[in-house]
């Protein structure tokens, strides 16, 4: 039997979609605001998540849209690193069987630390607030599919933050400026979203009504978000890459006290 949805869900919900969604278009890390959202409002964990796919999808693709129209997407870069995310999201999956994840909670929060010195380093700095449009080498095209992959299979076994490593890895990889590099990981994370939500539109884990209502919030949140890094660039983005980056390691050390 599906969970009851009340007013209070959809005013704990709605909100709580906005905000993630203008957060997941300008850096990721929105999960980290509608997840616990959605279990505050009181739907069980399949429910929760099933909705959180959902919704965000409906945020990415309006996002990716935006990014794609302003012709800010490199299709040469993006069209292999696809299938390579979607084949590590599946190895990724494959492992969660072999592999502790506490292991990788503790490797993350090692990793963590790291990514943020890089985030505020002066070398970033460069890299991120490049905003021109120079050809991709195949050199920068091959390291993003590796990215692609590498973070595909994250995605896949713990996936947290996937979007925000994604916008960190290709403005490194390709040198193509934190607005490009922030387009492209939308456009992938909302490719390797579609088979999450088919698994759990199969098992039956979806409240439409609410999923719907939230992806509509998440939508004009990612809308809005794709347009203030469209125009302010690393200005926005950097501080809200270390937001995301400080509400995973949140989540990480909640989760080794017991506390999520």
């Amino acid at each position: 039997m599906d969970p009851t949805v009340s007013i209070v869900t959809f005013l704990i919900a709605l909100p709580a979609c906005f905000l993630g969604g203008l957060l997941n278009a300008i850096s990721g890390g929105g999960g980290f605001i509608t997840v616990p959202a959605l279990l505050l409002a009181g739907l069980p964990a399949h429910y929760a998540l099933s909705t959180d796919k959902i919704q965000s999808f409906f945020g990415m693709a309006a996002a990716s849209f935006r990014f794609i129209k302003s012709g800010l997407i490199h299709w040469k870069v993006i069209l292999p690193a696809i299938p390579a995310a979607l084949v590590g999201s599946a190895c990724g999956t494959s492992l969660v069987v072999l592999v502790d994840a506490n292991l990788l909670s503790w490797l993350l929060m090692i990793i963590l630390p790291v990514v943020a010195y890089i985030t505020l380093s002066k070398r970033f700095n460069r890299a991120a607030a490049d905003n021109s449009d120079e050809p991709i080498t195949v050199k920068q095209r091959i390291l993003c599919v590796v990215a692609a992959f590498v973070i595909g299979a994250y995605d896949g076994f713990y996936g947290p933050g996937s979007g925000t490593f994604l916008a960190i890895a290709f403005t490194f990889a390709a040198s193509m400026g934190i607005i490009r590099a922030n387009a492209h990981s939308k456009v992938l994370n909302l490719t390797t979203n579609i088979g999450a939500i088919v698994v759990f539109a199969l098992n039956g884990k979806v409240l439409i009504v609410l999923a719907i209502a939230c992806g509509i919030a998440n939508m004009i949140g990612s809308w809005i978000g794709a347009g203030l890094v469209m125009k302010k660039g690393i200005n926005i983005a950097k501080p809200c890459i270390l937001i995301a980056l400080g509400l995973l390691a949140v989540k990480l050390i909640g989760e080794q006290l017991g506390l999520f």
